[in-house]
């Protein structure tokens, strides 16, 4: 049983972190508004919002096998208070932080109806550091299968890192229009 949640574990991080870089894609596409008409804004925010989501139910069920396996010692305490764990704190520490940005992000995006466009926003942006944090601590947890880790990461790396310099480069022309939307505009 430990073997079988000890692949679960590594496999599923790995694909949360594919699955976050691809959100984080989509997302970045949303906010560049990078199609035109409905049809093109509508397809990158609902896959933007699917992708999520489910990138959270495979970090959770990353997370839950990490803690779960044993075969290293990282506590339930770990996965919410960083550099807490007695196997690599650096390492896990830093999937915990990654972790707690996304709660952050997750409950101001479920609550987005009663907070004020800024404070969402504010926190949604903290996405731009969780997945490189994310990043860091898939190279500096990986153990086995060090290659396959490694090319997933720097695929990811190379994708998001192109989508962020286009994002940056991106005007953005509607930024006063989104101010003044109501905050429940977005559904």
């Amino acid at each position: 049983m430990t073997e079988i949640l000890w692949a679960l574990s590594r496999s599923t991080g790995l694909i949360a972190l594919v699955l976050f870089t691809a959100a984080l894609i989509c997302g970045a596409l949303v906010s560049g508004r990078a199609g035109r008409g409905r049809a093109a804004s509508l397809l990158p925010a609902g896959l933007h919002r699917t992708l999520s989501l489910l990138a959270v139910v495979f970090l959770a069920t990353h997370v839950v096998s990490a803690v779960v396996e044993g075969y290293v010692d990282i506590g339930w305490l770990a996965t919410v208070v960083p550099f807490t764990a007695g196997w690599n704190p650096l390492g896990v520490g830093l999937g915990t932080l990654a972790v707690d940005l996304l709660l952050a992000i997750t409950l101001t995006t479920a609550f987005r109806h009663r907070l004020s466009p800024h404070v969402w926003r504010s926190v949604h942006l903290s996405a731009y550091a969780m997945w490189p944090i994310a990043l860091v601590h898939t190279v500096a947890t990986v153990s086995v299968d060090v290659g396959l880790a490694w090319t997933v990461a720097l695929l990811c790396l190379a994708a998001g890192t192109a989508t962020l310099i286009w994002r940056a480069r991106r005007p953005d022309h509607d930024a006063a229009a989104r101010r003044l939307a109501p905050s429940d505009s977005w559904r």
